[in-house]
């Protein structure tokens, strides 16, 4: 008997009593698991709730996206994006215009965020780190400042020389983005993608001499500076203009496959040149392009016609042979370089070479064997009808821009 020993009078009372506790017991487990469950979906709905809702007054949610949580993921993407140059070149010609946001695959994106940035302060702190990111990014961006001439007048050397700075960088080979219709038609993003990697506090620069020579680069340039907002910071080299057709027909002479340098002799080179400067009827021959070249006058003009006269800078090649220092003094104020680069320092006169080398971290580079060859020895009587030639457009080269010169004393 289960409940042996109770009288038939407290056995039942007993059996309800264990009833009614076991009861309780149930219904005790039944309501802390709903509790448990309603905690649950509670706290889902909140947590869902706070992801929707935008951390902040600038974080508006987009219609039409799928969930809230991907809108702040969207938000800070957009904020990075638009720390980014946007440009876009359109395919007819001259036409350029600025909206679209240049990519090209050249962007080194930031890494993706863990968790979830919910409170402003923590969204605009992580916005100013991605800001700091994005600045310190190698990025191929449009130039800020470009050698546009003169032919054999140092262009190479004087991009050389401004690469020694550590706020500069430039690009390797000429461009010919502004001078060629091919290559122009190309587009703004095919030219900003033959740039080497620079960061936001550092210049990018390009050289292509021919630039100052052909008509329409002036104003298709000063389209492009309009286009990516940026000041125009044009840099020009001169040198006497005899002395440059000279050392342009000395380059001509190696370049020329058919020509072995070799077996030329004294008088064969004179003639050369002479055909070359010279018409059958003794004048100056303007159909050889170096002629013309020289005429530095005409083609400033119009330069000046489209460019203000503070962002065009024009440097004394031959003072950039002799006293390259000085030159280079006025370039990194054009440029607004700090004074990090001591230029007598970094530039020293090789004895060997017979022109100026570079010491940079204590390694010595000099130009190719290419640069600074040794012009031949040409008939002074051609020389001496070039000089007087040239000398009206010295004249009026010297009166366009005040530089101190002595070319028509040689």
């Amino acid at each position: 008997m289960p409940y042996a020993g109770l009288s038939k009078k407290a056995v039942k009372p007993a059996v309800v009593g264990v009833s009614i506790l076991a009861c309780f017991f149930i219904l005790y487990g039944i309501m802390e698991q709903r509790k448990q469950s309603l905690t649950y979906f509670v706290g889902k709905s909140q947590r869902q709730a706070t992801r929707e809702r935008p951390s902040n007054s600038n974080a508006v949610a987009h219609e039409g996206t799928n969930g809230g949580g991907n809108n702040q993921e969207m938000d800070d993407s957009e904020e990075w994006e638009n720390s980014i140059e946007r440009v876009h070149y359109s395919s007819n010609d001259d036409d350029i215009s600025r909206h679209d946001l240049l990519d090209g695959g050249n962007r080194l994106r930031p890494q993706a965020h863990s968790g979830h940035e919910t409170h402003g302060n923590a969204t605009k702190k992580g916005a100013h780190q991605r800001r700091q990111q994005a600045a310190g990014l190698l990025l191929k961006r449009p130039p800020d400042f470009i050698v546009i001439g003169v032919r054999k007048c140092g262009t190479r050397a004087l991009l050389n020389m401004i690469g020694l700075h550590p706020q500069t960088v430039s690009a390797g080979p000429e461009i010919h983005f502004f001078d060629k219709k091919e290559s122009y038609k190309n587009g703004l993003k095919w030219y900003i993608n033959r740039m080497k990697p620079s960061t936001s506090s550092q210049l990018t620069g390009e050289k292509t001499p021919a630039y100052f020579i052909q008509p329409d680069v002036p104003q298709r340039m000063s389209k492009y500076f309009k286009t990516v907002h940026k000041k125009p910071k044009l840099l020009l080299v001169v040198r006497e203009p005899v002395s440059r057709i000279v050392s342009d027909f000395t380059q001509g002479l190696y370049n020329d496959d058919n020509v072995d340098i070799q077996e030329l002799n004294k008088k064969d080179i004179q003639a050369q040149f002479r055909n070359k400067a010279l018409g059958k009827d003794g004048q100056i021959n303007r159909k050889w392009r170096a002629i013309t070249v020289s005429e530095y006058s005409v083609h400033l003009r119009r330069w000046w016609e489209v460019f203000h006269r503070d962002e065009l800078l024009i440097i004394n090649g031959d003072n950039l042979i002799t006293n390259p220092a000085k030159e280079m003094t006025k370039v990194s104020s054009f440029l607004n370089l700090d004074k990090s680069v001591d230029w007598s320092r970094v530039l020293y006169y090789n004895e060997t070479r017979g022109f100026y080398c570079y010491d940079k971290d204590g390694e010595s580079t000099c130009l190719s064997s290419s640069k600074g060859r040794t012009h031949p020895e040409v008939e002074e009587s051609v020389l001496a009808k070039l000089r007087k030639y040239y000398k009206p457009f010295n004249s009026q080269f010297v009166k366009m821009t005040g530089l101190d010169v002595d070319w028509d004393m040689r």
